[in-house]
């Protein structure tokens, strides 16, 4: 089973399955698989049990670099639309503290000439 993230419901069966086979030995059995992934402890191993898992990270490389190819075909498929109207990049001002807003509409509908500076609210800070 593929999961991207260890859920409470999955550990809940990893549990579950280590106790079902080992029983009250769940916990030192745990204490193993991770104690075999060590580098430093590699050389306590079976000889078999290191090929085992030398192949398993072979074919996980295999099948992560296959799933990135396919990213990749899928990304390149995959046509975006251009914006309907250009973008300006946000620019800051480290001197000033204010925004300003386009030009405000008057009651006839008319643009005045001077624009609407908005002050920026300074935030709390929570220590």
């Amino acid at each position: 089973r593929e999961a991207k993230s260890l859920t409470l419901r999955l550990y809940d069966q990893v549990g579950d399955s280590f106790r079902t086979n080992f029983g009250t030995h769940a916990g030192w059995a745990l204490s193993l698989l991770f104690c075999a992934e060590l580098p430093s402890l590699a050389h306590v191993l079976p000889e078999p049990l290191l090929l085992e898992m030398k192949l398993f990270k072979q074919e996980e490389k295999l099948l992560n670099a296959a799933a990135a190819v396919q990213k990749k075909k899928r990304r390149a498929t995959t046509t975006k639309s251009p914006p309907s109207t250009p973008t300006k990049k946000k620019t800051r001002s480290s001197s000033s503290s204010s925004v300003s807003v386009p030009p405000a509409k008057n009651n006839e509908g008319d643009i005045t000439s001077t624009p609407i500076v908005a002050k920026k609210k300074k935030r709390k800070k929570n220590y």
